[in-house]
């Protein structure tokens, strides 16, 4: 029997598979966010995530994956409930800070 060294990752839960490779809103791209604990698989979800077009947001360790649930309440509530279209994304937006 094979044993696979399989690892865990969180990610692709806050926004809608059909804006998977089409997640530019003008000047800004949708963020994807990801949780993981191993620094490999914390590379490779990097990657995924840039790969369809989103921008990459580690959001920490496995441990915080309960947190990533939230934001895609709120995306299903603003489509399915509120009828928003489903042309719509989260974008953690920073201030540079300069003081």
């Amino acid at each position: 029997m094979e044993i696979l060294d399989a690892k865990a990752v969180k990610a692709f839960n806050s926004i809608g598979a059909y804006l998977l490779g089409d997640a530019d809103f003008g000047w800004l791209r949708a963020d994807g966010y990801y949780c993981r604990d191993d620094a490999k698989a914390k590379r490779v979800v990097h990657r995924l995530v840039e790969d369809v077009g989103l921008e990459p947001v580690d959001t920490g360790p496995l441990s915080v994956a309960r947190t990533l649930e939230p934001p895609a309440l709120l995306w299903i509530n603003l489509l399915r409930r509120q009828g928003r279209p489903k042309d719509f994304a989260f974008k953690l937006l920073h201030r540079e800070s300069g003081s």
